[in-house]
């Protein structure tokens, strides 16, 4: 999924009860999911739209956005744990599921008409086109490279049938013509058209879905600016759909990000205050089909890894500089190692 995640903290070996584990498709299977997949990306401008709900926009073009972002990052440790109990499923899977089980949550709670006549929303999702070995500041490869495909938020399913329903429409996804055709029309009939008539044409496909999503991966350690360390970033994108949500990972800290059009009246707290509590509730439900009877073990947060890590190092430091010191020879016109660091430290 192109997340360079850290290495993983591990609390069990166990995984998910059979019935709860991702299943491979036979051979007809695999032939029926690649009709789907071509079909899916030659006719979705013909698909039907989403149901109104208080998170669609009923026009293209919001009058102004608001924004919200989970009160405290989830840890990375935590959604990686779940992956690894339910194998085969991926980083992405997860936290596409805790989306929809948020949202799920959020028009269960406003009692939403679409939510109570058992129906499904849709949402757009980006995804990268870039070859994986690409240089992307090479001129051919700089900026934005990628096409909107489209996913079902399941709204009615548990939530380990959720993150297996996200994993199917991923695995769909990645594995089907879907994202070549979409490549193509944008490479090769897009330019044939006039550049005044590409956002309109763009804004009538997509926007009769209810959402974007899309998942970005920052950095998996701290970044610098001007020596200044960034504790967390956040952003916001503002999109003609009622609900963008946008989800960031840095540091071992992930953080929902959640615009909504402000013609919908809607604030978007409302559904960011979601994202925490269900990722405990999906946790809780893996870790009990993967360890029935065994009271529920939550893995240490990469901030409190990160912080015991330099507890010991800094309990460790003066013992190696005591004996770096005794061992050490260097000339007096050439900096210590500690001197060195600093200067790094400040350009």
């Amino acid at each position: 999924d192109g997340f360079r995640a850290p290495q993983r903290t591990s609390t069990t070996t166990s995984t998910v009860a059979d019935d709860h584990m991702p299943s491979r498709p036979g051979f007809f299977g695999r032939m029926l999911r690649s009709i789907r997949g071509v079909n899916k990306a030659l006719f979705e401008p013909f698909s039907f739209s989403d149901r109104p709900n208080s998170l669609k926009m009923k026009g293209n073009v919001p009058e102004g956005y608001t924004f919200a972002t989970c009160p405290i990052p989830l840890c990375l440790n935590k959604i990686k744990e779940i992956k690894r109990m339910v194998p085969g499923t991926t980083v992405n899977d997860v936290m596409l599921s805790l989306s929809a089980l948020s949202v799920a949550q959020f028009f269960k709670e406003r009692d939403e008409p679409l939510y109570r006549k058992k129906k499904d929303i849709q949402t757009t999702f980006i995804v990268e086109t870039r070859p994986r070995d690409a240089a992307k500041t090479d001129d051919k490869w700089f900026g934005n490279d990628f096409v909107a495909t489209s996913m079902v938020y399941p709204l009615h399913d548990g939530p380990i049938k959720t993150l297996l329903r996200c994993h199917r429409s991923t695995t769909a996804i990645k594995t089907t013509a879907d994202i070549p055709i979409r490549a193509f029309v944008r490479d090769r009939v897009l330019p044939l058209v006039p550049n005044r008539s590409i956002t309109d044409i763009a804004a009538d496909i997509n926007c009769k879905f209810t959402g974007n999503t899309s998942n970005v991966f920052v950095s998996d350690s701290k970044l610098f600016i001007a020596g200044v360390g960034i504790d967390d970033v956040r952003f916001a994108t503002f999109t003609p759909f009622g609900l963008y949500i946008g989800i960031s990972t840095y540091n071992g800290k992930v953080s929902y990000n959640i615009v909504l059009a402000k013609d919908l009246g809607v604030n978007p707290h409302d559904l960011a205050r979601h994202i925490a509590p269900q990722l405990d509730v999906l946790y809780t439900k893996v870790w009990e089909s993967a360890n029935p009877g065994i009271p529920v073990q939550f893995p240490p947060s990469t901030a409190a890894v990160a912080a015991t890590t330099a507890s010991q190092s800094a309990k460790d430091q003066p013992a190696k500089v005591e004996a770096a010191a005794a061992d050490s020879k260097l000339p007096e016109e050439q900096p210590a190692a500690a001197d060195v660091t600093h200067v790094l430290a400040q350009a």
